[in-house]
Order: structure tokens, then sequence, then C-alpha cells
């Protein structure tokens, strides 16, 4: 049932990689995502996580982290997933890719993802669909069936540079994490420095 389920969602999200534009909320720079969902929908189940592609796409990795609110264990993944220490994962675009974690209903879902890999600097008219769904007992989706969370990363053109676009349904909100500009990350660290110098200072 669940290999149905996912196939089913597959082929929907595979119609979005051919025809759908999620250019609206479009970040030519992929920075820091941080995705909540409102799980308060009647038989909600699982938060499902699929990474997928066509062929030819250059390789693309989200990397989730800083998951927050009533998630439970990981109940199935399959393809190009990856774990890490302190509950980070990875999810790539090559091949078919998904993760699914229990939660307990009724709350808010949280968590951090980051886009990186080879779309960034190779060419080709590609794009990839990340999607984070609601799922019931049945691993049949409860919210957007297409996702609550969707993702689309375009591959470098030779028009344009890579880019990192969303749309949410329902109660999904996606939000861009501040990430310092370079000069402002090098004040930041020279100021914690000269802190630190003045603090062994007094100590002495």
């Amino acid at each position: 049932m669940f290999k149905l389920q996912t196939l089913l969602r597959q082929a929907m999200l595979a119609l979005l990689l051919c025809g759908a534009s999620l250019a609206a909320h479009a970040d030519v720079i992929p920075g820091s995502y941080r995705v909540t969902i409102n799980s308060n929908v009647a038989g909600a189940s699982f938060l499902d996580m699929n990474f997928n592609s066509f062929g030819g796409a250059a390789e693309a990795i989200a990397t989730i982290s800083n998951l927050q609110g009533a998630f439970g264990a990981v109940d199935s993944f399959e393809g190009n997933v990856g774990f890490m220490p302190g509950g980070v994962f990875t999810i790539s675009n090559q091949g078919t890719n998904f993760l699914t974690h229990s939660i307990t209903a009724g709350g808010m879902l949280s968590f951090d993802v980051v886009f990186s890999g080879a779309f960034l600097t190779e060419i080709g008219d590609f794009t990839s669909i990340f999607s984070a769904a609601l799922l019931g007992d049945d691993y049949a989706a409860v919210g957007n069936a297409e996702g609550d969370v969707i993702f689309s990363i375009a591959q470098i053109s030779d028009t344009a540079a890579a880019a990192v676009g969303f749309e949410t349904f329902g109660n999904a909100e996606v939000s861009v994490n501040a990430v310092p500009e370079p000069s402002e990350l090098l004040l930041m660290l020279t100021g914690l420095a000269l802190m630190g110098a003045m603090v062994r200072r007094r100590q002495r």
C-alpha cells in the first residue's frame, strides 16, 4: 500500500516538474529555509519528505535539521538518504528518495532545510522537486495531494542563476532564515575574538 501511495505522489510531482512554475517565491541565492506545518489535521500520522527529479538533473541535496514538534521515530526511508549526528539527515534528488517520520498530530511541526550540490554550478534545463506532506495511517495524503510544502530547485541555465522556489498549502509556512553577508560575518567573528581577548585579559 505504501509503495502504491508513494508512486502516486511521485507521479503527481512529475506532472509538477513538467508544467508547474513556483517562481512566485523564487530565491536565486539558495539559503536556509524554515518550514512549519500545522499537523492539526484529522488522521495525520506521518510527515513524508520526497526529493525527486527527472533523469539528467544535476545532483541536489536537501539537508534537514532542527526538527521541532511531535516527531516520532523514522518510519521508513528509501534511496539516497543519509543520517548524521544530532538528528540531521540528507536526501538526494538522484533516484527515488523519501523519508517518512511518524508524528503525533495536533501541533506545529517545523524543520530547517538547505539545498546544495552540483545544480548550483552545472548548466542544464532541469528542475527537481522536494516536498513535505502529511500522511494518514494508510500513507495517503491528508493535506494537499502533492505536498503541504513544495520546493522547486532549478538548475543553473545559460541565461539565469540556479534558483529555489516554494509553494505552501493550507496551514504550512516557509520563511527564509537570515544568512549573514560575508562582510557581516567577518565583523561578527572579529567582535567575538576581541570580546574573548578582553575576558582572558581580565582573568589574568
